[in-house]
């Protein structure tokens, strides 16, 4: 077996000094100490789109038993619905979607419905502590019991 004398590594950590550690130059996705980043991580000018700094926290607002409507009670309709929403930098929500259905397009209309008139937040911070949007998910499940 022949073993490759070693190289010396690149002088400057980060300068993607490829040649001089024996490696072709390429681009990559790696998870690098800088440069340009679209996630949570530390690379400069992401794009932001994360929570920020601190997560958004409900206030008020709520879904209970007594919203369960009785047309749905006497089709016995019942499931889980998944939403998505955001939460604007004023604390308020908007943009709600069903992301999985609880099987019922009633269920699922009136779980966005009460989402955005009730739930209000104290929204997300970023790293500067400026107020910013954020996405949350969540479920109801909805059912006779």
């Amino acid at each position: 077996m022949v073993v490759a004398p070693p190289r010396p590594a690149a002088s400057l950590a980060g300068r993607g000094e490829a040649e001089a550690a024996g490696l072709a130059p390429a681009a990559g996705s790696g998870w690098g100490g800088g440069g340009r980043g679209d996630g949570l991580g530390a690379g400069a000018g992401g794009s932001g789109r994360g929570a920020g700094a601190v997560p958004p926290a409900r206030i008020v607002g709520a879904l209970g038993d007594r919203d369960y409507p009785r047309s749905a009670a006497r089709r016995r309709a019942s499931g889980t619905t998944a939403v998505s929403f955001r939460v604007r930098p004023d604390g308020r929500v908007d943009r709600c979607v069903v992301i999985a259905s609880s099987g019922d397009a009633e269920l699922d209309s009136l779980t966005c419905a009460l989402v955005e008139r009730r739930f209000l937040y104290r929204p997300a911070l970023n790293a500067a502590g400026e107020p910013v949007a954020a996405t949350l998910r969540s479920t109801f499940t909805w059912g006779t019991r």
